[in-house]
């Protein structure tokens, strides 16, 4: 039995505990979303809560704390999980659960995003394929077929889809590069509530580009892929491989891009079977280690970038639209290695698939 504790607070992310519930599902293991006073001695617990949470106020540090307390004379082996985050977004909760776990002796886990380890757990994980399977569970196919067809086929008004969301210092060094080297023009724009859209606005779906669904995963505007040739992505670390969204987009929907994000994200997105653009692009860029002077390589990636990449890497964009259902479906397989390999009990239905009870609890909600 898998114990399930759960921060009562609205998570922005809840889609996570949606992944968690279907895989044990799926895969036959008994579990019960349960208080700490329900939870028998010897057992594996799973927390989204972690010590140090905010707001100041927020249940998950109360929480965390209650089930280390009680983790010391019961014996639980405690997994902290939240795929959404990584290092770059959440180590202010990460690191001083750790921290405290270290300080008690205890036996904990966590399973998060991104490649940076944390010190203080008995083991760290990393679920890469979490925002992807986000994204298939809430794109609709025949959308996505569509917005494929008119990559491959619809005339470009601009070169580049570039949108930058929420404000980081790196967004705005990439920014002010890309608009230095006078590149604004050839490309449909977004930062901090101003935007270039003067190939397909103004439009309704587009009015203010900072809070726009497009900046979330839960959607984006066809227009924005199909009247580019590339993206020039600026994902949310620069100091780790974090994919999110953004990225998986591109991968999703066969959009060529450019990646401003931690050095060697290239390569990280090679081992987990993509394909990238080299051929075409100068993808020198990955192997520098620097924010700022990776900034600029990318910058000059953008100005020898050929004007025909999209017919030229059609195998590549055919790959990686194909591969990014097979990582999406991972998410569920990874996550059962996760946790037997956390808890050896754990006993796995070695042919679990989805089913119409499933889908309609998690997906059809």
């Amino acid at each position: 039995m898998i114990y399930i504790v759960t921060d009562p607070t609205p998570r922005p992310m809840a889609q996570q505990m949606d992944l968690l519930r279907s895989t044990l599902t799926m895969a036959g293991v008994e579990f019960i979303t349960a208080n700490l006073s329900e939870i028998p001695n010897n057992s594996t617990v799973i927390t989204d809560c972690f010590v140090m949470e905010t707001p100041v106020g927020n249940r998950g540090h109360a929480i965390a704390t209650e089930l280390m307390t009680a983790a010391q004379s019961r014996n639980l082996r405690l997994v902290f999980y939240y795929p959404s985050e990584a290092c770059a977004t959440l180590s202010a909760s990460f690191a001083p659960t750790g921290q405290r776990l270290a300080e008690l002796g205890l036996e904990g886990y966590l399973v998060k995003n991104g490649n940076i380890d944390v010190a203080g757990y008995t083991k760290v994980y990393n679920l890469y394929e979490y925002f992807a399977w986000v994204m298939i569970n809430k794109f609709n196919t025949a959308r996505l077929s569509w917005v494929q067809r008119l990559i491959d086929t619809e005339p470009k008004t601009h070169r580049f889809l570039f949108l930058n969301g929420e404000h980081r210092g790196c967004r705005e060094l990439i920014f002010n590069g890309v608009k230095a080297a006078g590149l604004l023009d050839d490309c449909i724009w977004s930062y901090r509530g101003s935007k270039g859209d003067t190939g397909i606005a103004p439009v309704a779906e587009w009015q203010d580009p900072f809070v726009h669904v497009d900046f979330r995963f839960l959607a984006f505007l066809p227009e924005h892929y199909y009247r580019t040739k590339v993206s020039v992505i600026t994902e949310t670390s620069q100091d780790e491989f974090f994919p999110t969204e953004k990225v998986f987009k591109c991968l999703m929907l066969g959009h060529p891009f450019i990646l401003y994000a931690g050095p060697g994200a290239l390569v990280q997105l090679q081992q987990m079977g993509f394909q990238t653009f080299a051929e075409w692009i100068d993808e020198s860029y990955d192997h520098v280690p620097y924010p700022f002077e990776r900034a600029d390589a990318v910058i000059a990636s953008m100005q020898s970038c050929p004007d025909d990449i999209v017919a030229l890497s059609r195998s590549v964009i055919e790959h990686n639209r194909q591969h990014f259902f097979t990582i999406a479906h991972r998410a569920h397989r990874t996550l059962l290695d996760i946790l037997t390999d956390i808890d050896h009990d754990v006993i796995i239905n070695t042919n679990f698939a989805v089913t119409d009870v499933v889908v309609a609890e998690y997906f059809l909600k």
